[in-house]
C-alpha cells in the first residue's frame, strides 16, 4: 500500500528486529518495510529524532543486517492498546546503503506472494522430518496461530503428491513427552 507522504511502497511484512535502549536490549517485531523505512509495534516508545542502530532479520540471511535508523513518528497504536507504533527512516551511509538494499530485495521477493494474514508470523528455524521418510528434512521457517511456512532445502523437491491444497497432519514435539498433532 502506498501513502502520498511516502517515496517508497511498504508491504506488510512482520520481521524480527533488535535494538538497543539506554537500560535494555529490545526484541520487536516490524508490522510494515519499505526501501525507506519501517513501522514497529512497541510498548516503549522512542521519542521523535531518536537516532539508534538495529538489526535486521531475514529468512535465508545468515547474520542480521545492522541499520542506522531515526524515529519520524511515535503514535500510540489504534488497534493495540498499551502499544505504540514508531515509524523508522533508515538513516544509511552509501556503503551500508548497498547491504541494506540486498537484505530488503530478498525480503521483498520472499514475501511477494504472501497475502494479507489474519495473524502475524514468527520466524523460526526448526527443523522437521517427513513422517513417511525420515531422512526427508524440511526447515520451518515461520509458525503462526493460522499456519506455517516450510522451506525445502534448494535441491529438494515436495514429497511425491503434495501440491497446494494437500491435506498435511503435522506432528510437533516439543519434548519427548508430549508431542501433538495439526490437521494443515
Amino acid at each position: 500500500m502506498t501513502d502520498d507522504r511516502r517515496n517508497h511502497a511498504r508491504e506488510t511484512i512482520r520481521l524480527r528486529v533488535r535494538y538497543k535502549t539506554a537500560r535494555s536490549l529490545v526484541t520487536e517485531y516490524t508490522k510494515s518495510i519499505s526501501k525507506g523505512g519501517c513501522l514497529i509495534e512497541t510498548s516503549k516508545p522512542l521519542p521523535v529524532g531518536t537516532r539508534f542502530l538495529f538489526e535486521m532479520y531475514a529468512v535465508g540471511v545468515n547474520t542480521p543486517v545492522e541499520v542506522d535508523g531515526a524515529v519520524v513518528r511515535a503514535e500510540p497504536s489504534t488497534k493495540n492498546e498499551g502499544k505504540f507504533e514508531i515509524g523508522i527512516e533508515y538513516v544509511a551511509s552509501e556503503e551500508k546503503r548497498a547491504a541494506l538494499e540486498t537484505v530488503l530485495d530478498k525480503i521483498f521477493a520472499d514475501h511477494q506472494w504472501e497475502r494479507s494474514r489474519k495473524f502475524p508470523r514468527i520466524p523460526v528455524n526448526l527443523l522437521a522430518h517427513d513422517g513417511r521418510n525420515t531422512a526427508k528434512l524440511y526447515l520451518i521457517r515461520d509458525i503462526s496461530k493460522g499456519g506455517l511456512g516450510l522451506r525445502l532445502p534448494a535441491e529438494k523437491t515436495p514429497p511425491d503428491g503434495v501440491t497446494i491444497g494437500t491435506p498435511a497432519l503435522i506432528t510437533v514435539s516439543l519434548d519427548v513427552e508430549s508431542p501433538f498433532d495439526i490437521h494443515a
